[in-house]
């Protein structure tokens, strides 16, 4: 009951934020992107929207000051840059990486974000994958 409950209230959330900002989406991603990162007790997250043939940094949250240099190095990547990336995306699936440093440590989420395991679920329209979370410990 108590889960039910802290899903409503990160939707309410979510959805005070896309009324109080009409035209403006940096603000509902990045409430999203918090309210994914709490809701699975994480501590932090990302959000990734598709850019061409690329990834281009939508949000992030809590995330650690080495990693937040790396995304304003590159607020655009290519595909091969995060793997892990690139297979939800293909898939269309969640996955879920329980050791980061033992499967892919050149990764830029384990490299720069000390990232161990993640779970990245893609984001969908119409079954095509227009990005993803990620949400990390």
């Amino acid at each position: 009951m108590s889960e039910a409950l802290e899903q409503q209230t990160a939707t309410s959330e979510v959805l005070k934020v896309i009324s109080s900002s009409p035209g403006e989406l940096k603000p509902v991603f990045g409430a999203m992107l918090e309210s994914a990162t709490r809701l699975c007790e994480a501590t932090f997250g990302s959000m990734l929207l598709r850019d061409g043939d690329g990834y281009r940094r939508a949000a992030l949250h809590n995330v650690s000051q080495k990693f937040s240099e790396y995304g304003n190095q590159t607020p655009v990547f290519t595909r091969g840059t995060a793997p892990t990336v690139d297979r939800v995306i293909d898939a269309r699936k969640a996955l879920h990486v329980l050791d980061m440093a033992a499967e892919d440590p050149d990764e830029p989420i384990a490299k720069f974000g000390g990232a161990r395991t993640l779970l990245v679920v893609p984001m969908l329209k119409e079954n095509e994958a227009k990005g993803v979370i990620g949400i990390y410990r």
